[in-house]
């Protein structure tokens, strides 16, 4: 484990990318889970890791309230503070990066290759009042991230806690009501609320709305035969699915049961709805891995 060298300055197209991050936040008041999810997709995209995600202090283990890649698969979960960099993070305040888990005494090799991590960078998302939590990438080769990457983690956490003062004082709590627990997408009250005030801004500029509606072919087989437990983590991991494909500004809820709707801004009108459709299409057709079992839904 060692910690990045804070002198290194990114490239000019990685910063514009930041830049890019922080107005689309300002530009679309995005609420603090918005943000991490966009912030998760980022750091993944501009580290050149496999997965990201980002943890949040919870009673005293580590809470993982958004995901990118091949981290999607744990989202909800929770894990130890110790193990595989938060904890040290968090205590010292500083981004951190392991190599190789296995041969680094300071992390948990079982608990990396659960996170399907042969090298891995944490930064601190640190702000007055709020108990912490750590912005991760995770790739499956080792060495992965240098002090560049490093660099970019401290930058994209900078910007999410930014974002939680003002969540706090838009009320935490009654945000989290308005959304699902299981996969933490927005809930059905939440949807309608977006979908009506998009349709509002449709009167004051030229712009289109796109609603998609999901359901997942062969899912009530699966959550019988294999179990409720199962059935939950393939809802998790096709919400994951579906968060890849859209853009952070874009909503994606959890209506119920295996019933998802996506709802899509500025989205290119009936073309640029067909071909996100047949995206959506593509990417849930691929088999699932849950637990060591293979499901195939539609």
């Amino acid at each position: 484990m060692s910690t990045t060298e804070q002198a290194v300055s990114p490239r000019p197209e990685v910063l514009e990318a930041i830049l890019a991050v922080q107005r689309e936040i300002a530009e679309s008041g995005l609420g603090l889970d918005q943000v991490m999810r966009l912030v998760a997709r980022r750091a993944q995209e501009l580290t050149g890791g496999t997965g990201a995600l980002v943890e949040l202090v919870d009673g005293g283990e580590m809470h993982c309230r958004a995901t990118a890649g091949s981290a999607c698969t744990h989202q909800g979960q929770r894990f130890p503070m110790e193990g595989a960099l938060s904890g040290p993070c968090l205590r010292w305040g500083r981004t951190l990066r392991c190599d190789e888990p296995e041969s680094d005494p300071a992390v948990d090799p079982d608990l990396c290759r659960r996170l399907g991590a042969r090298s891995l960078g944490a930064a601190p998302i640190q702000t007055p009042g709020f108990a912490g939590g750590v912005l991760k990438v995770l790739a499956d080769r080792p060495k992965a991230f240098d002090a560049g990457s490093g660099r970019v983690l401290e930058l994209l956490a900078g910007v999410v806690a930014a974002t939680v003062p003002w969540s706090r004082g838009q009320g935490i709590r009654a945000r989290q009501e308005l959304l699902d627990p299981l996969t933490g997408l927005a809930n059905r009250t939440l949807f309608v609320d977006r979908l009506g005030a998009a349709i509002s801004r449709l009167g004051r500029r030229r712009s289109s709305v796109a609603v998609l509606c999901v359901d997942l072919d062969g899912f009530g087989a699966a959550n019988e035969s294999l179990g409720r437990a199962i059935g939950d983590r393939l809802l998790v991991a096709a919400a994951g699915r579906i968060r890849e494909i859209v853009r952070g500004s874009d909503t994606v809820a959890r209506l119920s049961g295996d019933d998802f709707a996506l709802l899509c801004e500025d989205a290119g009108g009936p073309r640029g709805a067909a071909w996100l459709a047949e995206r959506v299409l593509e990417w849930l057709a691929r088999p699932f891995r849950v637990e060591g079992h293979e499901i195939r839904v539609g």
